[in-house]
């Protein structure tokens, strides 16, 4: 988390410091901009210009990591149909989630795919898809979900 923390900032760095060379120059060009050349690739530009460029690079890599870390859908249950109380089970063993089931709502048949970014955002998604049938609370980093009566 430190890295992605230090490539946003480097990134952010990077591009107010390349901005700030394409507006103001450096006294040394005298009104010309400061000009990087790279033989290997035959580039030649501005130096605000490259440091903008890897600013932009930078950002995108750290969202690239961002995204496959914590995926929108990384928590799923789709295909046949299954309980209340398997999703739970299911749940608990896989990301330690707090849900606490009252009543007969374990044997509510989920047939809809539900998916979410984590447990909690599984959860909301299979409250606003149940929420004639379910009735669901929090209470604290507990989920309560009980049957809709």
């Amino acid at each position: 988390m430190t890295m992605l923390v230090l490539l946003i900032g480097a990134g952010i760095g990077f591009l107010v410091l390349g901005g700030y060379l394409l507006v103001r120059p450096p006294p040394a060009t005298a009104g010309q901009p400061a000009v990087l050349w790279i033989d290997k690739y035959r580039l030649r530009g501005p130096v605000g210009l490259f440091l903008i460029l890897l600013g932009l690079a930078l950002w995108g890599l750290a969202y690239w990591q961002l995204n496959s870390r914590f995926a929108p859908d990384a928590e799923a249950f789709t295909g046949a149909p299954r309980t209340l109380g398997s999703i739970a089970d299911g749940l608990r063993r896989n990301s330690n989630a707090d849900i606490q089931l009252k009543g007969d709502a374990d044997s509510v048949m989920i047939s809809q795919p539900v998916s979410g970014a984590c447990a909690t955002a599984l959860l909301d998604d299979l409250c606003k898809k149940y929420r004639g049938t379910l009735t669901c609370i929090q209470e604290g980093n507990r989920r309560v979900i009980e049957r809709s009566r």
